[in-house]
């Protein structure tokens, strides 16, 4: 739980002047709530879960699926994921919007991964909810996925809402990118696995 002080070097909960480091650990927020650090280091295979929970990485849940109170991390430095760590924003089909910023570079190396699911956004039919979406990623520095990194945004499968990324530079290696196979949303009344779009 990231908000216990209890798990964190000198029973502290990170706050905006700290450079926070997960190393082979795994990390929950549990709660919505505005994080704002300085730098963010994923390594090692940790992980970091912002409104999520689960196991299966492919459908990650929301902490609760009826909460419409949102989750914001803001980062005014470098966000690094790298030795097949992930972060995970928003679970599948939630309520609530998870958000990314980044003041500097967000760097994705070495089997590293990013998740972000999109939450309720408004009628499929309303044009806002297509241009806010359901989650967002800011970065205002570059944007570097390394080779064999994936990045994968899930509509959410009843509205359509899309995550919406505002990236200055983008820099994407070989065997790497965007993968939204399957991610889209369905018909009322169908089954949403299988109904994606790639984009």
């Amino acid at each position: 739980d990231w908000f216990d002080p209890a798990n964190w070097d000198g029973a502290a909960i990170p706050g905006v002047y700290d450079r926070v480091v997960v190393s082979n650990a795994s990390c929950q927020i549990l709660r919505p709530a505005e994080i704002d650090l300085a730098s963010l280091t994923l390594a090692n295979g940790a992980s970091l879960m912002v409104g999520a929970t689960g196991s299966v990485e492919t459908v990650y849940l929301p902490i609760s699926p009826l909460d419409v109170r949102p989750y914001h991390l803001s980062v005014s430095g470098e966000v690094l994921v790298r030795d097949n760590a992930g972060l995970v924003l928003g679970g599948v089909n939630a309520t609530s919007r998870v958000d990314l910023a980044v003041g500097g570079d967000l760097v994705l190396t070495n089997g590293a991964t990013l998740r972000v699911a999109a939450g309720f956004a408004g009628s499929v039919t309303n044009r806002s909810t297509y241009i806010d979406g359901g989650a967002g990623v800011v970065v205002r520095g570059n944007t570097l996925i390394g080779t064999n990194c994936w990045v994968y945004p899930s509509c959410h499968q009843a509205s359509g809402a899309p995550v919406v990324f505002d990236l200055q530079n983008l820099f994407v290696m070989t065997n790497s990118g965007f993968n939204a196979n399957y991610h889209g949303f369905g018909r009322i009344g169908e089954s949403y696995y299988g109904l994606g779009y790639t984009s």
